[in-house]
């Protein structure tokens, strides 16, 4: 841990400020691409008691965006990918920012991107690994709580409340378990494999693409089937090249090197309010679209 400098009054104790050692490497390492706006590529191990990475390069990046916006100033325009190998501790991702990407080949803890308002994640098995990356959980629980923007992508199952209170970010995973959307107010997400109970439950924006007739582990109270529109088909195909290409995912090789069929087995989903807003013809769609399932 690096201590930051303190100053003290007689019989006053200040707070200590505690920032994670390789929080405080990321930050040194970037800060000359920083400041002459470049872009840069850092590798780095990772473990789990590295926390909140790279929270704070996420910090220094916004405040450095608004103090040049406030100059009128170029803002930085260039990318800084940080790559990782290992376990990440609690919330990897989290206040994630524009101008950051972040690849994970390993698992992480709970609490991924939480508020993260930019960027990209990629998490990924490491390239040893013997196990199936759609079969097994790679990254912990709370993904996503509370965030406004920027992609994330996991080649593996997710815990519980993956999407928990979303607001805008865009999402693809091999699966997830309870209450998966929950809560959620915009924002797309996508699972390509099995979920589990409770999905949706007081999710009020945003749409969820689901592979798969799991319409029992569906909140309905919340959450209403409509047709899988044309333009939505090809957001959806275009997010899933995305996926593929950051991923290597199987399944997403599979169901695209199949798609006029593949495309069927998906659901789409959106919050009843949203639903009752679209076009009659629509709403006459999903009525229709329910009353066969019955």
């Amino acid at each position: 841990f690096t201590q930051a400098p303190a100053t003290e009054t007689p019989g006053e104790r200040q707070p200590e400020i505690l920032i994670n050692a390789l929080n405080q490497q990321i930050l040194t390492d970037t800060q000359e691409a920083l400041k002459q706006n470049q872009s840069r590529d850092l590798y780095y191990q990772i473990e789990t008691n590295d926390r909140a990475i790279p929270a704070t390069l996420s910090g220094h990046l916004a405040q450095r965006q608004k103090d040049l916006r406030e100059q009128k100033t170029t803002a930085y325009s260039g990318k800084v990918k940080l790559i990782f190998r290992g376990s990440a501790g609690q919330g990897f991702g989290v206040f994630l920012t524009e101008g950051l990407e972040l690849r994970l080949f390993g698992e992480a803890n709970d609490s991924v991107c939480k508020s993260m308002s930019g960027g990209k994640v990629v998490i990924r098995p490491h390239p040893g690994a013997s196990y199936e990356a759609g079969e097994h959980s790679i990254i912990g629980n709370c993904a996503l709580y509370g965030a406004t923007g920027g992609t994330l992508f996991v080649n593996g199952l997710a815990g519980d409340r993956f999407g928990v209170r979303n607001s805008g970010a865009i999402a693809v995973v091999e699966g997830a378990g309870l209450h998966c959307c929950e809560y959620m107010t915009n924002g797309q997400v996508v699972v390509l494999g099995t979920v589990s109970q409770n999905v949706g439950a007081g999710m009020t924006g945003g749409e969820l693409f689901l592979y798969g007739d799991q319409s029992s582990q569906i909140n309905s109270e919340y959450l209403c089937e409509i047709p899988l529109a044309m333009e939505a088909q090809a957001r959806l195909k275009t997010l899933l090249t995305d996926y593929l290409e950051e991923t290597g995912s199987r399944k997403a090789r599979r169901l695209l090197n199949h798609w006029n069929k593949e495309v069927q087995a998906f659901h789409h989903y959106l919050p009843r309010a949203q639903a009752n807003l679209l076009s009659p013809v629509t709403t006459e769609l999903t009525a229709d679209l329910k009353s066969k399932k019955a």
